[in-house]
């Protein structure tokens, strides 16, 4: 049984050595990838506001036992009727979740806007349209369409293309999990990878670097480095040249030196039309990073 996907959803569940997922599947396959995790499900659902209670698996909607041939819990939600007693009318699945985002931040993964999971769910929080909440969602499709499905819901959609499947969801899950599991040794593969300068690199290699120099413990070892990275990486750091106007060469001949190109990050919005004071930010949707407004990365 192929278990990547649960594993690299462990790896990214853990914080500070504990791990925490909620998850309405029925079956142990979290429980397969490490049996000393602990798992729990309804009634007896964990109390978020404790570290010692809540940890491990918990499986919101019950879960099956070791032989897959019968019900583990008390609570069993299959039809309509468990839906709504699990989420309206006694509402425990409801109370949990509230619990869990006045604690923590909630992100959805394998769920579409109209599954009846989050309808019951989302009916039962009643939330509202640009309510500051902590639901975040994955959802496949282009931009505008993927926020839309959420937005009237209160939740926060994060787009993503799946023209080529899913695989480049799970690509970008799987690295992400590397960075979580990964530590010093992380640290170290992207130093030795920005060591050339940044104009060698992907804008994701440089949102990267950027995001080491942001920690602590990534600052830290850059400092301890006996080979600093070049000064150019400054550069990086302002978005005032990030965005600032393409320059020619004076023969004329080479292509124009675009700093976007050889130094904007991954979640830079996309570099505007040039003017008199460089270049602003454009709101056009390019597909490239999450469009926010450009920050200092690279914090002194």
């Amino acid at each position: 049984m192929k278990l990547d996907a649960h594993r690299v959803l462990l790896d990214l569940a853990a914080a500070r050595g504990i791990t925490r997922v909620v998850t309405t599947n029925f079956d142990l396959l979290f429980e397969a990838c490490d049996p000393a995790l602990h798992s729990s499900g309804p009634p007896s659902l964990p109390d978020p506001y404790s570290d010692r209670d809540f940890r491990g698996v918990v499986h919101l909607h019950g879960r099956v036992d070791a032989t897959y041939r019968h019900a583990h819990d008390d609570e069993f939600v299959i039809s309509s009727a468990d839906f709504g007693r699990a989420y309206l009318s006694v509402g425990w699945a409801t109370h949990f979740i509230q619990q869990l985002l006045s604690r923590f931040q909630v992100l959805f993964i394998g769920y579409t806007a109209d599954d009846p999971p989050m309808q019951y769910l989302l009916e039962g929080l009643n939330l509202r349209a640009g309510t500051r909440n902590r639901l975040y969602a994955f959802q496949s499709g282009e931009q505008s369409t993927a926020i839309a499905l959420w937005e009237h819901r209160g939740v926060k959609a994060i787009p993503f293309d799946n023209s080529d499947g899913f695989s480049p969801l799970w690509d970008t899950l799987g690295a992400w999990a590397e960075r979580a599991r990964g530590g010093r040794t992380w640290l170290e593969t992207v130093l030795t990878r920005a060591a050339p300068g940044p104009e060698h690199l992907a804008p994701h290699e440089r949102g990267q670097v950027a995001h080491m120099l942001s920690i602590g413990e990534g600052v830290g070892r850059l400092a301890a480095t006996p080979e600093p990275l070049g000064a150019e990486w400054l550069l990086v750091a302002d978005p005032a040249q990030r965005y600032a106007t393409p320059v020619r060469p004076p023969s004329g001949e080479s292509p124009p030196f675009d700093p976007f190109d050889a130094l904007g990050l991954d979640s830079d919005p996309p570099a505007g039309p040039s003017g008199p004071g460089g270049r602003i930010p454009s709101q056009r949707d390019s597909g490239r990073g999450d469009r926010r407004p450009p920050t200092e990365h690279l914090r002194p």
